[in-house]
């Protein structure tokens, strides 16, 4: 494929709408292949819609009837207690007799009350109890017919499979390739190559992988989540109550009680836990550049005059700089400012990297608010590792587990697919973007790996794998936070599966109180007590059985098994 001059004019005249066709045209290719009857499908979504309906007003009826109830009996209990005191009925007239008790009132609120129970207790109950009855048939019926769709839908829905997305992305966009999961041939490219450390440490866990390459140049989308040991705040409160002697204006002393409410905080360390997504990309390119580049949101609307200051501020900085720092303003001043990165290294590779080509694709793309995620992107370069994170990355789901895609309703899975794929497609496209931007950075690089090394995963596959099986089947059981699993090679088995090592950590917590002395109002001094929870680690180790299965149609095949008690379950996903 030709090189992307312009990755956002691309995306706006041709990959967007092409990536649409494509969707539509496999979706159609899977329904063809599935051969459902769609028109029924849509009958029976219709009828399952109406019924929802009739549930949702029957349930109303039934809170109604419910709520009518609750207060007629509530209400008839109440009056039938007011007649145990006479003194609420009397007679606002007075008679040779006195004060009189008005006995026709009494009579009155007695019916009520008796006639308020009864229609509680006979016709609202039965009103509720077929309202119920009825509710539970149109519930099972619905249900039965939502398992009925289900049914009609099953081929479709079992032609889903984890690497859809992926797929019709290269398919779009030949130039960008993705494996079919992380395996030792990246790992090691990656590692040995150009330097990449990987997310080895204990603090961190890998939960999403996605790798591959970009004319050969190597990428991988991670998705961890990061434990550190913040500190948190714990309140307490103390109420006090005491006398005073106080002299009025008349010169008369008297006794005066008084109350105050003392407040006390404490900091005591807590595990704290980040989502982190980004993209590292790897080329040789400027390998002696290291530089890195935050979002100041200098590209929206009205920042034109922060942005002129910001061109103030560098050329400034420019030329007080000492001998030793390396930086040199380009002629282009916004792309300075927009693009900040006076942490620079080498000016020279740096301009080698960043022409007047690539410096108005940046621009292009920082400016645009319609089609990308304007310069939302962060971007780190340390030698020949470049990290993207964008703030539209952060909440996206990269996930591509085929049950997304799956439902009961032929048009609700259509919509629903369509949806998933294009956002997909866009998320990772402009993660991308800011490196397509660099025409450096789309020369191919030829670099041969075995196939061996190629169809067999490694650790930051294992972790994501682990991950998807669910924390809570390693944690330990004292845990009372999240957990960080980590994963290791226990041996592989001689018919090629992978015994894989899982450990999880978190932290079991015990109850404490502090007191901390607070001056009160009475002149004295007071412990507040203030509840906190002290922190211990935990972890525990358990085992996860991993087959590695290259070269089905449906994609590369992933089967684990992981022990929960004292039974062992065997899922296959498709990557």
């Amino acid at each position: 494929m030709a090189e992307i001059y312009d990755p956002l004019e691309l995306y706006k005249y041709s990959f967007k709408d092409d990536f649409k066709q494509k969707t539509e045209q496999l979706f159609s290719e899977l329904e063809v292949k599935a051969g459902i009857d769609v028109e029924a499908n849509k009958e029976l979504c219709v009828k399952i819609r109406s019924e929802q309906q009739s549930i949702c007003k029957s349930g109303k009826r039934l809170k109604w009837a419910k709520g009518f109830r609750v207060f007629f009996i509530v209400a008839g209990i109440l009056m039938l207690l007011s007649l145990l005191w006479p003194s609420f009925f009397y007679s606002t007239f007075v008679y040779d007799y006195g004060v009189v008790t008005n006995v026709p009132l009494m009579i009155l609120v007695g019916v009520l009350a008796a006639a308020m129970l009864v229609l509680a207790f006979t016709v609202l109950r039965s009103k509720a109890k077929k309202l119920k009855t009825l509710l539970e048939s149109l519930q099972k019926e619905c249900d039965d017919h939502i398992a009925e769709a289900y049914r009609q839908m099953a081929p479709l829905n079992a032609l889903f499979t984890w690497d859809i997305p992926a797929k019709l992305f290269t398919e779009t966009v030949p130039m960008i390739d993705f494996d079919p999961y992380f395996n030792e041939a990246r790992d090691r490219q990656l590692r040995k190559d150009f330097g990449f450390a990987g997310v080895d440490d204990d603090e961190a866990s890998v939960l999403f992988v996605q790798s591959g390459d970009v004319m050969g140049n190597p990428f991988v989308v991670v998705k961890e989540k990061r434990f550190t040991m913040g500190m948190k705040e714990y309140h307490g409160s103390l109420t006090i109550h005491w006398t005073e002697y106080e002299t009025d204006e008349n010169g008369k002393t008297r006794r005066v009680s008084r109350s105050e409410t003392l407040h006390a905080t404490i900091e005591k360390p807590c595990p704290e836990y980040h989502i982190n997504t980004y993209l590292v990309y790897a080329h040789d390119a400027a390998p002696n550049l290291s530089f890195t580049r935050t979002p100041e949101g200098l590209e929206a609307e009205g920042a034109s005059r922060r942005l002129r200051k910001k061109i103030k501020k560098l050329h400034k900085f420019s030329q007080t700089l000492d001998d030793d720092s390396a930086y040199t303003m380009m002629a282009n001043k916004e792309f300075e400012a927009m693009f900040d990165t006076k942490d620079r290294d080498n000016e020279v590779e740096f301009r080698l990297l960043f022409t007047p080509l690539a410096q108005n694709n940046l621009i292009h793309l920082m400016r645009d608010k319609t089609e990308g995620y304007s310069g939302d992107f962060a971007m780190v370069k340390s030698g020949k590792i470049n990290v993207i994170s964008a703030s539209h990355f952060w909440s996206f789901e990269l996930d591509t587990d085929p049950r997304r895609f799956i439902g009961y309703c032929f048009e609700d899975v259509k919509k629903n697919f369509l949806h998933i794929n294009e956002d997909y497609f866009r998320q990772i496209y402009f993660a991308f973007a800011p490196l397509l931007s660099i025409p450096l950075y789309q020369d191919a690089r030829i670099d041969p790996v075995s196939d061996k090394e190629k169809n067999s995963s490694a650790c930051m596959e294992w972790e994501a794998i682990a991950n998807f099986v669910g924390p809570e089947c390693f944690r330990h059981p004292d845990s009372i936070t999240e957990n960080i699993l980590n994963t290791s090679l226990l041996r592989k088995e001689p018919d090629g599966k992978k015994v894989i090592e899982v450990t999880a950590q978190g932290f079991g917590g015990i109850e404490r109180v502090e007191y901390v002395s607070k001056y009160g109002g009475d002149g004295y001094y007071h412990d507040v007590p203030v509840e906190w929870t002290e922190y211990y680690p935990v972890s525990q180790t358990g085992e996860l059985t991993i087959t590695d299965m290259p070269g089905s149609d449906k994609g590369t095949i992933r089967s684990y098994e992981q022990p929960v008690d004292t039974l062992r379950r065997s899922i296959l996903i498709h990557r």
